[in-house]
């Protein structure tokens, strides 16, 4: 999320600066509201279609360029109507240009103008993690001949670990949800999988650990400390990560691990 709201402030300010026609005859204050009102709104549409198709299952099988590319696409269908919104209520003279058109040939020009750039900008945003998804890739090996397991949920369970490199073994310290893909940490390091946050927490119901927060999943083992301050908790691992822990799963968090003990 953080590398999320670097990447939309630094649109704003790109886009502030260049000045396209849409925001044509503000001034600096209004432009720069001007496109933040664009660049969060169409960010959070992209990140929420991405995730959101990820728990498909026949979607989330899909080469991961494929999927952001999709992903884009349908968001910027989404977002048109947005636009033309914003564009009425905050833009400038060349986003009232053709006011007098049908409200579908605006459409249509709307999504002409941002279309292209859209799924190219959220290709970009992604890359770094595309690449370093491809780097692990080529390190795990995979059999190509396996015969295919007929009980999904096992299925399921052996691709999420097919895509973890064998080098970090298979004990788990925490998993954390970035964007639509997890942050897998384990006792010897960690790595970037494509994969539904909520299909690994479900496939994980039998390990010896919890979800603490809707980003967040722990293994009960692998807590060194919970520790609690200015209103915050923060679930401290033995590896050193720390996680924060919402307010909705503190009581579970604190059951658990008296059971545990």
């Amino acid at each position: 999320m953080p590398y999320l709201i670097l990447c939309g402030i630094g649109l704003i300010i790109g886009l502030t600066s260049i000045g396209p026609s849409a925001s044509e005859g503000l001034g600096t204050l209004n432009t720069l509201a001007f496109w933040a009102a664009h660049v969060a709104p169409a960010l959070a549409l992209l990140a929420l279609t991405q995730m959101v198709l990820g728990r498909i299952e026949r979607f989330s099988a899909l080469p991961s360029i494929v999927q952001v590319v999709v992903s884009a696409i349908l968001a910027s269908l989404l977002f048109a109507p947005i636009a033309l919104g914003i564009d009425e209520v905050l833009g400038g003279e060349g986003a009232l240009d053709d006011q007098g058109d049908a409200l579908v040939l605006r459409l249509g020009a709307e999504l002409a103008h941002f279309f292209l750039p859209l799924v190219l900008i959220w290709s970009l945003i992604n890359a770094p993690s595309l690449l370093q998804l491809e780097r692990g890739a080529r390190r795990v090996a995979r059999p190509q001949d396996a015969p295919a397991d007929p009980d999904p949920q096992r299925a399921d369970a052996a691709e999420f670990w097919s895509r973890i490199p064998g080098r970090l073994g298979r004990q788990l310290v925490a998993l954390s949800a970035e964007l639509h893909y997890i942050r897998v940490f384990t006792t010897q390091g960690d790595t970037l999988i494509l994969f539904p946050f909520g299909r690994a927490v479900d496939l994980l119901q039998s390990q010896n650990g919890m979800q603490v927060h809707r980003s967040h999943w722990v293994a009960l083992d692998q807590i060194d400390e919970v520790v609690s301050g200015d209103g915050r908790v923060i679930c401290r691992m033995i590896s050193g990560v720390e996680l924060p822990v919402s307010r909705s799963y503190r009581a579970a968090l604190k059951a658990a691990r008296r059971s545990t003990v």
